[in-house]
This record gives structure tokens, sequence and C-alpha cells, in this order.
């Protein structure tokens, strides 16, 4: 199986971006955070061998695309999996890391107000 080095996200990869990779076979993995009512996590995968170049979790129909980059068993838990997605998951620590960061730093936010 591949090695992914997830690495701080780049200027270019857009606002939320959390955490990225550059991936064996020449793609972009990227983990976004979102608020609007409540705390999104998303795993985008930007490839210009997919259909539109890129692949996100925020459609279910596009993720078995996702899961040829990434398993499913890797997410963040933070991103639903579907009903017969793993009970456990074990995403990079730098993964879980940014993600852990992202959601206590919103909810900080949201505490304030």
């Amino acid at each position: 199986m591949p090695t992914t080095t997830w690495t701080k996200a780049e200027r270019f990869d857009g606002d939320g971006a959390l955490i990225a990779a550059n991936l064996d076979n020449g793609a972009r993995a990227v983990i976004y955070g979102d608020y609007q009512d409540e705390i999104k996590i998303s795993l985008l995968i930007f490839d210009s061998s997919l259909p539109g170049g890129s692949a996100s979790t925020e459609r279910t129909q596009e993720w078995p695309l996702v899961e040829r980059y990434i398993p499913r068993v890797e997410w963040p838990a933070e991103i639903w999996g579907g009903y017969r997605g793993p009970a456990e998951r074990t995403p990079a620590p730098e993964v879980a890391a940014a993600v852990a960061q992202y959601v206590a730093e919103t909810n900080a936010w949201l505490a304030e107000d």
C-alpha cells in the first residue's frame, strides 16, 4: 500500500483546506473543514483522470472514486462513511490532529458568540 505523507495545506488548496498530500500517482488529496450550521469535514481528491478532475466525500456517488485513493477506513470519523462503513477509522495521525484542531478552534469560536 502506498505511503501518504500529509502536510499543512498550501494556499492554492483553497479556503478551508486543513491538510493535504501529494499521492504517489500524481493526485492530490485535501481535507477541508467548513462550518455552516454544523462542522463539516470533507476529503477531496484532485486528479485529471477523474471525471471533472476531482472527487469528494461530499457526494456519496463519488465515494468509490475517493476510495481508490484513500480507503474509507482512513477517512476521519467526522466524515460520514455510510451505514456499511467501517465502525472504526484509522486516519493518519496528522489528519486526525488537523481535524481535531479545526473542531476545537471552531467550537471555541462558537462559544465566544
